[in-house]
């Protein structure tokens, strides 16, 4: 699910030729803003479910696609893996072009993105970005401290979430 109409269509192709079987078995580009409609919202999940989908994923974007699925996780009959893919299904389809293999392998493929789309990804990477990457690092290093109160002594699943929410927030 994701990316401009027509676009995850030529991506579902591709996959499926690569890999020579139809492991991409439908795809949906939903309007922009769909997130805010409970109605689009409602007919996307009557689709899924009706699919018999075991496996989703999602192209819409950080954080939209994180919070779509957070949001309606539960009301997926069938579903047991979820994916937060980003641009991948503009990948896939050859309309959004990588980074080469050696900055990719760098973990540099953000900057090359940045560098590409600077218009729609500096506030992403620059501004949201580094707070969070100061959780994970508070988290790695056991120094995080849930800033809503509670036991000191987090688990890291009520850590992650508390991440989570202050980054929401």
């Amino acid at each position: 699910m994701g990316a401009r109409e027509g676009v995850a269509c030529e991506a579902q192709k591709r996959i499926n030729a690569k890999v020579g079987r139809q492991i991409v078995t439908g795809t949906h580009s939903p309007s922009f803003g769909f997130e805010k409609n409970e109605e689009e919202c409602d007919r996307i999940i009557d689709m899924i479910n009706a699919s018999g989908a075991t496996v989703l994923a999602v192209g819409v974007g950080a954080p939209k696609q994180e919070k779509f699925i957070y949001k309606y996780r539960d009301r997926f009959k069938h579903v047991k893996i979820f994916l937060a893919i980003g641009a991948t299904i503009d990948f896939e389809a050859g309309n959004v072009a990588r980074a080469p293999k050696w900055i990719s392998d760098l973990g540099l493929e953000w900057f090359y993105r940045l560098v590409s789309e600077p218009r729609r990804l500096w506030k992403r990477y620059l501004v949201e970005g580094p707070a969070f990457f100061w959780f994970i690092l508070l988290q790695v290093c056991n120094l995080y401290t849930n800033p809503f109160g509670g036991d000191d002594d987090l688990d890291k699943s009520t850590a992650y979430q508390g991440m989570v929410d202050a980054v929401d927030a």
